[in-house]
C-alpha cells in the first residue's frame, strides 16, 4: 500500500486549495467525528476516505453552487490517526505513523533497531473486537537469530509494542 491509499481519520492536518481562489484555501485538522469545516460547504465527513475522494467530493460540491470547474488539491500534512507506539529497549522509542501495513521487524527498524540492553521477548499489546486488551508475546531470539517469519506479525493502528529490558540484578 502506499501513502497515496491512506485513508484520512481524525486526528490528521489537511491543506486544502484552491486554484485562484486563496480566500477557500484552509488547513485544517479532521475532527474525532470525522468531519471538517470550510468555507462556503461548511461541515463535511471525509474520515475514511482517500485523498483524491476527498479532493473529488470537494470540487463536487464547490461546483454545484459556487465555483465553475473548481480545482482542488489536498494534502495531508498531519497523519495521526494511524499511530502505533514502541516502547522499552529500542534506541528511539517513541509514537511512528503508520501509513502502510508493516511487520513487526519494520518497526523495530524504524525506531532504530534494539538497544544494548533489549530482553528476549516483546510483548504487542492491542485492542480486541470486543474491546478488550489483547497481549502477544514475542521471543526476539527465535524472530531475530533463528528467523521465525510466523513471529514477524502485522502490526496494526493503535497497538503499542514493548521490547523487555534485560536488567541484571544483583543478590546479596
Amino acid at each position: 500500500a502506499a501513502a497515496s491509499d491512506y485513508l484520512i481519520g481524525p486526528g490528521d492536518l489537511l491543506e486544502v486549495t484552491v486554484f485562484e481562489e486563496a480566500t477557500l484555501n484552509r488547513t485544517v485538522r479532521v475532527g474525532p467525528d470525522g468531519a471538517i469545516s470550510l468555507p462556503l460547504l461548511g461541515e463535511i465527513r471525509i474520515a475514511g476516505l482517500s485523498k483524491s475522494q476527498v479532493e473529488a467530493e470537494l470540487v463536487r460540491r464547490l461546483s454545484e453552487h459556487f465555483l465553475f470547474n473548481p480545482q482542488v488539491s489536498v494534502f495531508v500534512k498531519e497523519y495521526r490517526s494511524r499511530r502505533i507506539a514502541i516502547m522499552g529497549a529500542v534506541k528511539e522509542p517513541g509514537s511512528y505513523e503508520l501509513l502502510a501495513p508493516r511487520t513487526l521487524l519494520e518497526v523495530i527498524a524504524e525506531a532504530g533497531g534494539l538497544a544494548d540492553n533489549a530482553g528476549r521477548d516483546l510483548f504487542v499489546f492491542g485492542r480486541a473486537a470486543d474491546g478488550s486488551i489483547s497481549r502477544s508475546r514475542v521471543d526476539l531470539n527465535r524472530l531475530l537469530r533463528e528467523g521465525d517469519a510466523n513471529l514477524n506479525l502485522l502490526v496494526r493502528e493503535g497497538e503499542i509494542i514493548q521490547v523487555t529490558v534485560d536488567k541484571p540484578f544483583a543478590v546479596y
